[in-house]
């Protein structure tokens, strides 16, 4: 058993947010002491761990609370379809940030390219580039 303070030095947290988790109904003290300090077991120190491996992965506090069961466990089946779903934010994220690194690198190539010759790209090259506009292919400036 530990107090508030040991476990919360376990896990590299504050005091403060294992009472805020104590008062959203994610964890629970096992006892108090005879001075009255709260008690914690093992089991909330793994559950700690959960709840900050869950955070990690994306998953919310409200998440979370949800994906517990009604006796402290995990709903299997909600967290195979949460986890489906945290999958496909990720994918999306990854193309997005796909899609970013490949705009900078046309961009710097077109840069490279431009200032080599000793010229600037134009308002409407950068916007072209940066999908704002389709590039004026007409010779019009």
């Amino acid at each position: 058993m530990m107090q508030i303070g040991q476990l919360a030095k376990a896990v590299g947290l504050k005091s403060s947010a294992i009472r805020y988790y104590e008062d959203r109904g994610l964890l629970q003290a096992s006892g108090r002491s005879a001075g009255g300090y709260r008690l914690f077991d093992d089991a909330a120190l793994q559950r700690l761990r959960l709840i900050q491996f869950g955070q990690r992965l994306g998953f919310s506090l409200d998440d979370l609370q949800a994906l517990f069961g009604q006796h402290g466990g995990w709903d299997h089946d909600d967290i195979l379809q949460r986890l489906d779903e945290k999958m496909a934010e990720a994918a999306a994220l990854i193309q997005a940030l796909n899609d970013k690194q490949a705009t900078m690198q046309a961009l710097k190539r077109t840069l490279e390219a431009t200032w080599t010759q000793g010229a600037c790209l134009g308002s409407d090259e950068l916007a072209a580039i940066v999908g704002q506009v389709p590039v004026n292919t007409g010779g019009e400036h």
